[in-house]
């Protein structure tokens, strides 16, 4: 048996490196696509493109959904405050939804793994859809709240980055194509979605309510269902040993690939040519909802449950937990906060003019792009070179430092001007860079969950994305009192303080996280229930 496209001084079943760059410079396009149709790789690139695109399009509509609220409230206030809802539980209102995205990433990510992802999409779609009409027509303030946790349960499916859009990413995406992928599917979608929200107060006042904005999310959301339902196939396939240079090759439940010498050392037989199939049988075969046949399947849903029981105390997915949990409490620090502040004196600006700090946030989240995305691309691949054509998950970790620092400069500029009612462009300013921190942290974090440990990887998204926003929801309560007792400056630069101290643990993890995960995994790396594609 040969080995030649990982490394592991603990054997190869449970590498975390590969192989990607070869002596001539040229990038190896891995994992190596089967000859099924049924394989995303081995799609033609308008199929491929059409699939991304929904899954930006859906994407961008979640996003559209949490985000929205902090504009959103003060006009709902007007309708419910004379109905004797208290001003205060607005907030919980807000945080809420956070919890319910949060709960949800312990549901989305195993079931897809026990149904595939299109039926839990096109379910994704279908709540969002029916949690948006039932929005537009709630007829009271607690009836609101129910269609909202709704539509968080479905916005689930995309936070993140990680969530299933997030494993349908990974399966329509070659190894060295993730960071581009995530970084425009977080950059692009998220500048679009903020971009829009700018506009809601103009669409409020077009409808004269604050739920002509639902109906607008009820049709996109079906539009969206609509086209899943038609032109999104299955992306999760299991890609058999396939024989390649006279030799065989074997590609792991975590998309490494181990080289054999005959196909009796892997102990099976070569499998026989896949029967012909007309096009018109293979679009009727992905129009099926739940088509997908996976042996065991509850099994395997339920063999992940331990294995998020075991990463809660892995130091190295717990520090890009709480750093994910810090970024997203940075945000919902500043939306709690940014509303009442901008309508107050001495700023005094109307809804339209406040809801303009959403265009900070668009453009915050387009930088992450270029330069968590192109610029961090070049760096891993520098640090492949160097290292003998073999990228490790430590290349990612300077992906990291730029992110950290702009997130504590943000909380510290906007705790500043809060404080000292600087000139609102200032709130704007803090506001962008905390977005843009927030945006590339997502992209890091996902993929340092999925490539640290990638026989765990479909467990570490569910605890680094489902913590992420559970922990923010809890600490909502906090921050307000918080606040209240330190002011401004001081609770927004503790917080940044906090961000910018877990942020430097990467640097003893850069040190020895490899002799670490090579323990953890030298131990537990025989769970394979929370692969990306478990067997």
């Amino acid at each position: 048996m040969l080995s030649v496209l990982e490394e592991s001084p603990y054997g190869s079943s449970i590498s975390t490196s590969v192989f990607l760059i070869t002596s001539d410079g040229k990038t190896l396009q891995l994992p190596i696509p089967s000859s099924s149709p049924k394989d995303p790789l081995n799609w033609h690139p308008a199929k491929r493109r059409i699939v991304l695109g929904n899954v930006f399009f859906f994407a961008m509509l979640a996003v559209m959904q949490v985000q929205s609220l902090g504009v959103l409230v003060p006009v709902m206030a007007i309708d419910y405050l004379p109905q004797g809802i208290s001003i205060l539980a607005f907030t919980p209102m807000a945080s809420s939804s956070l919890l319910c995205v949060g709960l949800s990433q312990f549901i989305w990510i195993p079931l897809s793994l026990a149904i595939g992802r299109r039926p839990v999409f096109l379910l994704a779609n279908l709540l969002l859809a029916v949690g948006s009409i039932y929005a537009a027509l709630s007829p009271n303030f607690y009836h609101h709240i129910a269609a909202q946790s709704m539509q968080s349960v479905a916005s689930g499916f995309t936070f993140s980055a990680a969530s299933i859009l997030g494993l349908m990413l990974i399966d329509l995406t070659f190894i060295h194509e993730r960071v581009i992928v995530l970084s425009i599917f977080w950059s692009v979608g998220g500048a679009i979605s903020n971009a829009l929200i700018a506009a809601v107060p103009k669409l409020d006042s077009t409808f004269h309510t604050w739920r002509g904005f639902y109906h607008v999310l009820f049709l996109l959301a079906l539009f969206s269902f609509i086209v899943a339902f038609f032109l999104c196939p299955e992306t999760y396939f299991h890609r058999p040993p396939l024989a390649f240079d006279g030799r065989v090759l074997v590609q792991s439940t975590a998309e490494r690939v181990t080289i054999y010498d005959n196909w009796r050392e892997i102990g099976t037989q070569k499998e026989l040519p896949a029967l012909p199939i007309t096009f018109a049988e293979l679009k009727v075969d992905e129009l099926k909802v739940w088509g997908l046949d996976i042996p065991n399947r509850w099994r395997r849903m339920g063999a992940i449950y331990p294995q998020i029981l075991l990463l809660l105390l892995n130091p190295l997915v717990f520090w890009v937990m709480i750093l994910n949990a810090l970024a997203t409490t940075g945000i919902l620090a500043f939306d709690l906060s940014y509303g009442v502040l901008l309508l107050s004196p001495p700023y005094s600006l109307s809804i339209d003019k406040i809801a303009l700090i959403k265009l900070a946030a668009a453009a915050g989240s387009l930088a992450t792009f270029p330069i968590t995305g192109l610029l961090n691309r070049k760096i891993t691949r520098r640090l492949a070179t160097r290292n003998g054509g073999r990228q490790s998950v430590e290349h990612y970790l300077p992906s990291f430092i730029l992110p950290v620092i702009t997130g504590f400069l943000a909380q510290f500029l906007y705790g500043l001007a809060a404080q000292r009612n600087l000139h609102y462009g200032w709130i704007f300013t803090a506001y962008g860079m905390m977005y843009f921190s927030f945006i590339s942290l997502y992209t890091c974090n996902s993929l340092w969950a999925v490539e640290a440990f990638p026989c765990f990887a479909a467990a570490s998204l569910t605890v680094v994305m489902g913590v992420s926003y559970v922990l923010p929801f809890a600490l909502s309560f906090v921050i307000k009192p918080w606040t209240a007792k330190v002011g401004q400056w001081s609770m927004h630069a503790t917080l940044g303080g906090i961000i910018l101290g877990v942020g430097s643990i990467g640097i003893p993890i850069a040190i020895f996280g490899k002799e670490w995960r090579g323990r953890i995994l030298e131990k537990y790396g025989s769970m394979q229930g929370g692969a990306l594609r478990p067997q």
